[in-house]
């Protein structure tokens, strides 16, 4: 090549865009002078570095390199036929130093020096783009998971279901009750959900504790037997034990209640004592509705959602009247013959809908009462299965 370089060659070379006929000139005009050659090297080098001491534009480097060289830049060559000649270069000069081998940059090209890396700037574009991208790729997991082989069970009014779990838990789901089974259920990992009533026999694992949700509760088992409600209507959530022992409130309270216990909790509080019979809770297991002491305005609610009716009481007082009853669940007529003589009302039905108009007016002193025999024969019925 001689003493007069090419300036277009360079920035060509520079960039990496030149032929291999091209590149073979360059290298021997860098056998024929050494040390300028391996000043052109660290300009090459210079583009590669990740860490860089000092920012310099491409025209200042090329600037001290020409004056290195002897070269005078042409028009073309500030123009930059090659990539490069529009780009800015990292340049890791010596402390104390500013230019490439000696050479004092011009005031133009200082000028330059706050201008951004491309590479900094490619960089910076990178992990954006992989920040975005990582972040939709965990939403998409996240939802698939939740969306995938999550299983909802679901009864209507008048119907229960009878469900198996994949750890051998099982339970019964009242009408018009809801359970959600995430799809990493299993002998590792024991948590539901539970809108409405359910009663879990659950089976023993000491590694997974048996975990329900309900209404912002939490109740933990090892392996037991008990009955969570909490329907829309409820104002706090009902954990009923009848074997074993459970741990339950909300995240931040919580109470043991053993086998015999009756707890109420809501999302910031839990009152448990021991129940006289919580057998009587339990019934609806066994084709029965038990109800002591109970309004009766709260009775026609359950009533109405395991029979399917929709009951409108006219008295207000009576509404409030706390009554003893028990109904037998595979035979509605007799439920509502017993539900009139109980309350001494009328019945006019409507389709689905009973009003109930009662034949006194005056309040009564004493609590509304008819008891059945423990031992009345029932007749058992599985539905919604």
């Amino acid at each position: 090549m001689g003493a007069a370089l090419d300036a277009v060659l360079l920035d060509r070379y520079l960039a990496r865009e030149c032929t291999p006929g091209e590149w073979r000139q360059v290298i021997r005009w860098m056998r024929v002078n050494p040390e300028e050659g391996r000043c052109l090297e660290h300009l090459r080098a210079a583009a590669k570095r990740t860490v860089p001491i000092e920012v310099v534009p491409f025209e200042m480097a090329w600037d001290v390199f020409a004056t290195r060289v002897g070269i005078v830049r042409g028009g073309s060559a500030r123009e930059g036929s090659g990539r490069l000649g529009k780009r800015t270069l990292r340049m890791e000069l010596p402390s104390g130093k500013q230019s490439l081998h000696g050479g004092v940059p011009s005031k133009r090209s200082r000028s330059h020096q706050w201008d951004a890396h491309w590479h900094t700037r490619w960089l910076a574009s990178g992990i954006m783009l992989f920040t975005i991208g990582l972040l939709l790729l965990t939403t998409h997991r996240l939802a698939s998971r939740k969306n995938a082989v999550e299983h909802v069970y679901a009864t209507s009014a008048r119907r229960s279901a009878h469900i198996t779990l994949p750890d051998g838990s099982s339970l019964i789901l009242a009408p018009l009750s809801r359970l959600t089974v995430p799809s990493d259920f299993g002998p590792r990992s024991r948590t539901l959900s539970v809108t409405g009533e359910a009663y879990f026999v659950v089976e023993p694992n000491m590694q997974a504790p048996f975990t329900v949700h309900t209404g912002g509760v939490v109740t933990r088992v090892l392996g037991t037997t008990f009955d969570v409600r909490h329907y829309a209507t409820d104002p706090n959530v009902r954990i009923i034990v009848t074997q074993g022992r459970v741990v339950t409130g909300p995240a931040h309270r919580s109470v043991t209640l053993p086998a015999g216990g009756i707890a109420y909790a809501t999302d910031s509080s839990v009152v448990s004592a021991l129940a006289d019979d919580v057998h009587q809770y339990t019934q609806w297991t066994h084709d029965r509705l038990v109800f002591r002491h109970a309004p009766v305005a709260s009775m026609l609610v359950d009533i109405g959602r395991w029979y399917g009716y929709e009951f409108r009481l006219t008295d207000s007082v009576l509404a409030r009247q706390p009554v003893t009853a028990a109904f037998d669940l595979a035979d509605p007529k007799s439920a509502m013959l017993t539900l009139r003589d109980v309350l001494e009302v009328d019945l006019e039905v409507d389709g689905t809908i009973i009003t109930l108009i009662p034949k006194r007016v005056v309040p009564r002193a004493v609590p509304l009462q008819r008891h059945f025999p423990e031992s009345s024969p029932m007749t058992s019925t599985q539905v919604g299965r």
